[in-house]
């Protein structure tokens, strides 16, 4: 694959931004991409019970994209309508945080990868700094069922609803799907990718090692032992997301619409009418993001939100009538400690005050004594 993103005079390596909504298959392709060759920076995230063999992220740059999306008023599963802001100026100052990131994770490595769900808001920030730092720009693009995607989403969200406001159903999972599918495509509208279908990654691991191998042009001498590592990775029995006939017969028909595209991108974006169908794909997607089923989804994410800030709320008021209570009975105690130790204090000169007495009693009865 020849990018259309030609690196700035320098460095002249190779950068790939791997893209594709959260739950999509991103980690399975990053660790092919990983044995292929593609360096993931210094600091990878540690692999949890939603990966259980790793997410192949860096964790810089994913603290860096919540950083850079809190900036812009967002958080990684907003789904809602994205803000306008102006584009990207050359001395912005996300892009300068990024190419410093940069230089401390990758180095000079001739070969590299970025992946990150979060990527697909922010792809624009990383281009521009990879550019500037003298990387050319390759994408590729993952592809899952949207359902697939959502039923998993729902997965973390019964893990874990603290952290995970969106995602508990799964209408409202294919919506966070269609946000960053939506940014995605936009994103990638002119400039060349490839697609990497989850399912064939999960069904002929090494067949599709060696076909993305090919289609980023890197050596096929590099793509057998990348495929036999991502053979062994690529446990059928971690797909947990698979739907049942009864949840597909109750899908939205909107939802039954972008599962259509989503087959009908994978399967035509070699063609002439690859650029029809991503279209419509898109004009899809907006509809569902425009759709009165957001509106409603949004409230109720709403609601959820402002229940959980609520009780944060008073969870922090029970901490600080508990904190002053405590400051209130370390006062009293500090009080009683003083009262206390000036009585001993008190109680200390007097008993210092009968032993004069007594001594002077004493020297007057042994005066006596001497002139009797």
């Amino acid at each position: 694959m020849n990018s259309n993103d030609s690196a700035a005079d320098g460095l002249q390596g190779r950068a790939i931004l791997v893209l594709g909504p959260h739950r999509s298959g991103t980690s399975l392709v990053t660790h092919c991409l990983q044995g292929l060759g593609a360096h993931l920076g210094e600091r990878l995230l540690d692999a949890n019970i939603d990966n259980p063999k790793g997410f192949f992220e860096n964790a810089r740059v994913v603290e860096f994209n919540d950083r850079a999306l809190k900036r812009l008023g967002l958080c990684w599963d907003y789904f809602g309508p994205m803000p306008d802001h102006p584009p990207l100026s050359e001395d912005d100052p996300l892009v300068d945080e990024a190419f410093a990131l940069l230089g401390e994770e990758f180095g000079t490595r001739p070969l590299i990868a970025l992946k990150d769900p979060r990527l697909c808001l922010l792809a624009d920030i990383w281009r521009s700094a990879l550019l500037r730092y003298g990387y050319a720009v390759d994408h590729v693009l993952v592809l899952r069922s949207p359902s697939e995607c959502a039923k998993s989403q729902c997965t973390r969200f019964r893990r874990d609803p603290q952290f995970h406001f969106v995602g508990g159903d799964l209408t409202e999972g294919v919506l966070l799907w269609a946000r960053y599918m939506h940014e995605a495509l936009h994103y990638l509208q002119d400039r060349p990718f490839v697609f990497a279908a989850h399912q064939s990654f999960v069904d002929q691991p090494e067949r599709a090692c060696l076909d993305l191998a090919h289609a980023l042009g890197i050596p096929g001498s590099a793509a057998h032992p990348a495929s036999s590592l991502l053979a062994n990775f690529a446990d059928p029995a971690l797909r947990r997301s698979t739907l049942s006939d009864d949840e597909i017969a109750a899908l939205p028909a909107l939802v039954l619409e972008l599962e259509a595209n989503c087959r009908q991108l994978s399967a035509h974006h070699a063609s002439v009418r690859f650029d029809a169908v991503r279209e419509a794909t898109l004009a899809n997607l907006s509809r569902a993001l425009e759709s009165q089923e957001l509106l409603h989804r949004l409230g109720r994410c709403y609601a959820r939100t402002r229940h959980a800030a609520v009780e944060a709320n008073l969870e922090l008021a029970e901490a600080k009538r508990i904190v002053a209570y405590q400051e209130s009975a370390l006062a009293s105690e500090k009080r009683q400690r003083a009262e206390l130790e000036e009585r001993q204090a008190r109680e200390h000169r007097q008993l210092l005050s009968m032993h004069r007495e007594l001594e002077r009693l004493r020297l007057i009865g042994a005066a006596r004594d001497d002139k009797d």
